[in-house]
């Protein structure tokens, strides 16, 4: 997503309690813990200061983004097509071969 795009989506805030907001903090982190787990630490010389950077495949960690979405749908009160669709949006980057 664009800063932009962030900015002007609207959160509705009177659906997102505390126990909405401790859920997603936790399934972060474990989303977070999977992603570091995953990590590929490369070399490089293509850049003056940068040695090496880390390749993080974000698709081994896709179940507990789905957990996520599966939390926060609801709040915007999606169908189960629009949640379908927000699910499996850009799947190619979220799955693995």
């Amino acid at each position: 997503m664009k800063q932009n795009d962030i900015k002007t989506f609207p959160i509705p805030l009177s659906k997102l309690t505390d126990d909405v907001i401790a859920e997603i903090g936790k399934l972060y982190v474990l989303y977070d813990q999977d992603a570091e787990r995953n990590e590929i630490t490369r070399q490089t010389a293509a850049y003056s200061e940068t040695k090496q950077i880390k390749e993080y495949k974000m698709m081994n960690a896709r179940d507990f983004a789905h957990k996520i979405d599966g939390l926060i749908c609801p709040l915007y009160a999606l169908t189960g097509e629009e949640r379908e669709f927000s699910k499996n949006y850009e799947i190619e980057f979220r799955v693995n071969d």
